[in-house]
C-alpha cells in the first residue's frame, strides 16, 4: 500500500509545480516582454530580422504608390498655396512618341514658406527641366546630372513655364538608338510631425545604361524646417554609432561583391568607401517610412549610369514622452 501512495505523491508534487511554473509564465514572463516592447528596453536589432540587399531593393521598389500617406495627421491648419488641393498632389503625364515615352508622377508641395518652395524648385530643376528636355529633343547634347535640383515647365495646367540652364553636363551616346525612356514616381508619409516625400526615376536614354536616381525631402510640419539625419538620431532611438556601423556593413559586402563579379569578367558600379558621401553630415537622402522606419539611400545613379543603390534601414523608437515630434 505504501507504494501506490508514495506515487500519487510524487504525481501531485509534479503537478503543482508544472501549475506554478505556468502561472509565473502566464503572468510574470508576459508582463516582462509587454514592459520591454512598450517601455524604455529597446527591442534588439538581430542578425535575423535584418533583410538582405535584394530583399530591400525589391521592398523600396514596392513604396512609390503616388500617394501621401497622412497616418490620421490632420493638416487643415497648414497654410496651403491652393486651398482646393492636399498638401502634396502629383503633376501627371502619360506620353508615347517615336523619340520617347514618359509616364510621370512629380509631387508638388502645396505648403506655403521658403522651404517647400525651395522643395519645389530642386523638383524643377532635377526632374522636370530632363522631361522638357526629353520633349524637345536637347537630351543628345547633355543634361543635368544633379538630382539635388529641379523646375517646372512640363505642359500642364498647374506648371508654370521656366528654364534653368545646365551647368554639369555629361555625353551622352548619340547613336541611331535614342529612345528615351523616362519613369517618375513618389510616395509620401507623415510621421510624428515630420513629412517624407520621396522620389524616384527610372532613364533610359539609347544605349546608355539605365539610371535610377533618388530624390527626398523631410519637412517639419510644425517647426517648418527642412529636416536633417542628425535632426531624428536621438528623438528616434538611434545613434550615430549604429548608422555608421550598418553603412560600413553594407557598403562593405556591396564591394565584396563588385570584386567577385570584377574577377569573372563583369563590369561593376565601382564604390569608393573612402568617399565623404557616406559620412552623416554628408547624407541628405534618406526619410521615415510607413512605420517611421529610417531609409537611408545611396543612389549611384544621381551622379552616374547605374542603377546601383544601397539601402539602410533601421527600426526607430520615438521618445514617447514627445510622441516622437522633433520640436
Amino acid at each position: 500500500m505504501k507504494k501506490p501512495i508514495i506515487l500519487y505523491i510524487v504525481i501531485t508534487i509534479i503537478c503543482v509545480i508544472a501549475l506554478i511554473m505556468g502561472i509565473y509564465y502566464q503572468f510574470f514572463k508576459a508582463d516582462a516582454q509587454e514592459t520591454g516592447n512598450q517601455g524604455n528596453i529597446l527591442p534588439d536589432r538581430t542578425e535575423e530580422e535584418k533583410q538582405t540587399q535584394e530583399e530591400l531593393k525589391a521592398e523600396f521598389n514596392t513604396l512609390f504608390t503616388n500617394r501621401l500617406d497622412k497616418k490620421g495627421f490632420n493638416t487643415a491648419n497648414i497654410e496651403k498655396i491652393d486651398e482646393n488641393k492636399d498638401i502634396i498632389y502629383p503633376i501627371t503625364m502619360v506620353k508615347n512618341e517615336a523619340s520617347y515615352e514618359m509616364d510621370l508622377n512629380i509631387p508638388v508641395f502645396n505648403i506655403a514658406g521658403d522651404v517647400p518652395a525651395e522643395f519645389n524648385n530642386t523638383t524643377q530643376q532635377s526632374f522636370i527641366n530632363k522631361a522638357n528636355q526629353i520633349m524637345t529633343g536637347e537630351n543628345s547634347t547633355g543634361q543635368n546630372q544633379n538630382t539635388n535640383q529641379t523646375t517646372n515647365n512640363v505642359t500642364n495646367s498647374e506648371s508654370s513655364s521656366n528654364t534653368v540652364n545646365d551647368t554639369n553636363t555629361i555625353t551622352i551616346d548619340t547613336s541611331a538608338n535614342t529612345r528615351v525612356l523616362y519613369d517618375i514616381s513618389y510616395q509620401a508619409y507623415i510621421n510624428g510631425d515630420i513629412l517624407s516625400v520621396i522620389i524616384k526615376s527610372t532613364l533610359k536614354e539609347g544605349n546608355n545604361p539605365q539610371r535610377v536616381m533618388v530624390q527626398t525631402y523631410n519637412y517639419n510640419l510644425t517647426t517648418k524646417q527642412a529636416v536633417e539625419l542628425a535632426d531624428i538620431i536621438e528623438p528616434y532611438g538611434l545613434t550615430e554609432d549604429e548608422i555608421n556601423e550598418q553603412i560600413k556593413q553594407v557598403t562593405q559586402e556591396a564591394v565584396t561583391q563588385e570584386d567577385a563579379l570584377a574577377s569573372a569578367g563583369y563590369e561593376t558600379y565601382k564604390r569608393d568607401l573612402e568617399s565623404p558621401i557616406y559620412e552623416i553630415a554628408n547624407i541628405h537622402t534618406f526619410f521615415l517610412g510607413a512605420n517611421g522606419e529610417l531609409y537611408i539611400i545611396f543612389a549611384y545613379g544621381n551622379n552616374n549610369y547605374t542603377a546601383e543603390m544601397d539601402i539602410i534601414k533601421m527600426d526607430t523608437y520615438p521618445e514617447i514622452e514627445n510622441g516622437g515630434t522633433i520640436q
